[in-house]
């Protein structure tokens, strides 16, 4: 049986072995931290988990601005039109964003109490955000070329020890604090756990450095900063319309409903796993499947993704209310109802990726940048009125109408680009109403749990039947 699974794993493509590895290295990373939420929700208060989700949320938007998002989609395109001159490329945008996060702490120095009062962060985690800001470049930049090269084992091994290390750390400083009366704890765990991911962004910021040896190159510089800039604006915006609605939760409910929110919208996410890893094995051959004009390959290639998405999301919808019962206390079933919504928008997430894609290809990241603005405006707007009206829960609808917005704004302005159909319309439209609609339904279902496993089950029944046809369909 080992000797049969180790062929069948030699025969694969590099790109399948890629996407293999970095689906293993995502559910390790977000699996075990959404694993570690029975410990979490025991542990710390819905109001010091609400302290946790916060910090994470400014973070991904200051990241962005701070940095200068260098180390975003730019880093793949540059692999291919700066090959032998990478590792100067890399040392030059670490420099950078270095320069860049010394002006922010300079900034922050003179308006802590201001910049402290919007985001509702303390100093300690500000100080903590500055750091990160500092390092994280050169452990993203690290990132990128792995994946790129498909050099997949040393992604799995750096992103196993950083997760485990960090949840051993955090969960050992928060249990130690509690016994010893401290009464921060969400503040000790953003602290313990982080520090983790600054000493590994040290090593790697001297490794690319001491590699790279060029500070500045006035070409590349501004080969990055024209690719990055328009970046920003779309890579803010999209973590607004990703984040938007937990900052307003904060501000309108309190920091108790934010980590309700916050904590249920993080397990509702464990579907991005999926996502997540097979985008990072993708686009390199999306990439080079558009630069060898085989479009075709990428249409198949887009349906057999959705495919899997929307299997993946419908089965998560259905087991939604056992998964939170499991994960967390009494505190956070009631926001059970949310999951269809939120999982429905990673689907969609996958839908405006693929088309995101192969606007970044042809170097279209300000269409990019226009769409995902449109989309934050909306969220913004929606949340604002419907937080104020219904409550946290009416986020995570408000957030999937936004994320549908985007998909269709981007799946139009890749199709001008173009100007012809790479990924079928038809097959999207389908896939995507069909999702929806059985999304929906599982919602009102909830509490019928028979009825849910009996779906389950006929699922299930379904694939093994006719589990041949499948393969060749879901087969890359």
């Amino acid at each position: 049986m080992i000797k049969k699974i180790k062929r069948r794993v030699a025969g694969l493509s590099v790109q399948t072995k890629a996407s293999i590895a970095y689906m293993f290295a995502s559910v390790l990373t977000k699996g075990i931290n959404v694993l570690m939420l029975p410990i979490y929700t025991r542990l710390l208060s819905t109001s010091e988990m609400g302290i946790v989700n916060n910090f994470t949320v400014w973070y991904a938007i200051l990241y962005v601005i701070v940095t200068l998002s260098l180390t975003t989609a730019s880093m793949s395109i540059a692999m291919i039109d700066y090959k032998k001159e990478y590792e100067k490329y890399q040392s030059v945008c670490l420099t950078i964003s270095t320069v860049t996060s010394g002006i922010f702490c300079i900034i922050y120095i003179f308006t802590y109490s201001y910049i402290n009062k919007v985001t509702t962060l303390t100093v300690p985690l500000m100080v903590i955000q500055i750091m990160l800001f500092i390092f994280n470049p050169a452990l993203d930049s690290w990132y990128a070329r792995q994946r790129f090269e498909y050099k997949y084992q040393s992604v799995v091994a750096v992103s196993a020890m950083i997760t485990v290390l960090s949840v051993i750390v955090s969960v050992i400083a928060v249990y130690r604090a509690k016994n010893n009366g401290v009464e921060d704890l969400g503040t000790v765990r953003v602290i313990a756990q982080n520090s983790i991911v600054i000493m590994f962004g040290i090593f790697f910021w001297f490794k690319i450095m001491l590699k790279g040896r060029v500070f500045w190159n006035q070409s590349m510089a501004t080969y990055a900063l024209k690719l990055s800039l328009p970046l920003i604006i779309h890579t803010l915006a999209k973590n607004i319309l990703d984040a938007s609605d937990r900052i307003m939760i904060t501000k309108l409910c309190g920091a108790s409903a934010a980590g309700i929110y916050g904590t249920v919208y993080n397990i509702s996410l464990v579907a991005t796993i999926i996502w997540t890893a097979i985008n990072s094995a993708i686009v390199p051959d999306i990439f080079h499947n558009l630069k060898e004009g085989k479009t075709e390959v990428i249409a198949v290639l887009a349906k057999r993704i959705l495919m899997i998405m929307a299997g993946a999301t419908i089965i998560a919808i259905l087991i939604s209310p056992e998964i939170l019962l499991i994960l967390t206390t009494k505190e956070y079933y009631s926001a059970v109802y949310m999951m269809p919504a939120i999982l429905l928008g990673v689907y969609f997430t996958a839908v405006y990726g693929l088309y995101g894609n192969i606007l970044m290809y042809y170097k279209k990241s300000v269409s990019i940048m226009l769409a995902t603005c449109f989309a934050a405006i909306i969220n913004l707007t929606l949340n604002y009125i419907f937080i104020s009206l219904f409550g946290y829960m009416a986020a995570a609808y408000t957030t999937f109408i936004s994320f549908v917005l985007l998909a269709v704004m981007q799946g139009i302005m890749q199709f001008r680009v173009t100007k012809k159909e790479i990924i079928p319309t038809k097959s999207v439209v389908l896939i995507s109403a069909g999702i929806c609609i059985l999304g929906l339904i599982i919602n009102i279902l909830y509490e019928k749990i028979i009825v849910r496993y009996l779906i389950l089950a006929f699922i299930f029944v379904v694939c093994f039947f006719y589990w041949d046809k499948l393969k060749n369909i879901l087969k890359v």
